[in-house]
């Protein structure tokens, strides 16, 4: 019988080895991630290279005589990878922290804007809204619809535990709400609350810049000896 709890040894809820992310199946094994596109004939592995102290990207197909043919894609030492992300980490939450924007419910009221939480689970939350089908992690949707809720007040985002995140919509339009961000509390060092959000769009952005950061540093500290497949 599988429960909701996680093992050191198997990091996700109700025994699952993996994640199904609908165009894909992300899996977990021993030092490595597997991510497979589902109806392709080849898998791409992360393998983190405990014994080697080398961290390799590689794919995997199969031959026509069933057997399996490896192209290595990019390699980087453990050493190298530390500094990459030494490197890339204070520019990396800069970016982040650059979209985020004070939120007021006076403000929301004005420009009537809802919330909603629950949209996003937190982490203690995700083996409640999930269930298991062929070995794999997948989202049960009645499950997320009974977690989510609106505040009855506005005022009461500030009752959220620090981090708990909520989604954003525009009302304007009641019968057809839209998604315009996402939001979360915290407490200052001074032990006010306080609410911060950030534009869907910008944050997207955001990623697109870590990305470069990403692959320009990638470049500086590791070998790539194919160009990645996207």
């Amino acid at each position: 019988m599988t429960t909701g709890a996680t093992s050191p040894n198997n990091p996700l809820p109700h025994g699952a080895r993996g994640l199904d992310l609908g165009e894909g199946v992300l899996v977990f094994a021993k030092n490595k991630i597997v991510v497979t596109a589902k109806g392709a004939c080849e898998h791409f592995t992360m393998h983190f290279g405990t014994d080697l102290q080398i961290l390799d990207f590689h794919k995997t197909r199969k031959a026509a005589d069933g057997s399996d043919i490896y192209t290595t894609l990019f390699t980087i030492t453990h050493t190298n990878l530390a500094a990459m992300l030494q490197e890339i980490a204070l520019p990396a939450v800069q970016a982040l922290l650059g979209v985020l924007r004070p939120l007021r419910p006076g403000w929301m009221a004005r420009k009537r804007v809802g919330a909603f939480v629950g949209l996003m689970p937190a982490e203690s939350d995700i083996p409640a809204v999930t269930k298991i089908r062929r070995g794999k992690l997948v989202l049960d949707p009645d499950k997320l619809a009974a977690q989510v809720r609106a505040p009855e007040f506005l005022e009461d985002l500030y009752d959220l535990s620090d981090g708990q995140t909520f989604t954003l919509f525009a009302c304007k339009n009641p019968s057809r709400p839209r998604r315009i961000g996402f939001g979360f509390k915290f407490t200052d060092p001074t032990g006010r609350r306080r609410l911060v959000w950030f534009r869907e769009c910008q944050a997207v952005e955001a990623f697109k810049r870590i990305g470069t950061l990403l692959e320009a540093a990638a470049v500086k500290y590791g070998t790539f000896h194919k160009a990645l497949p996207w």
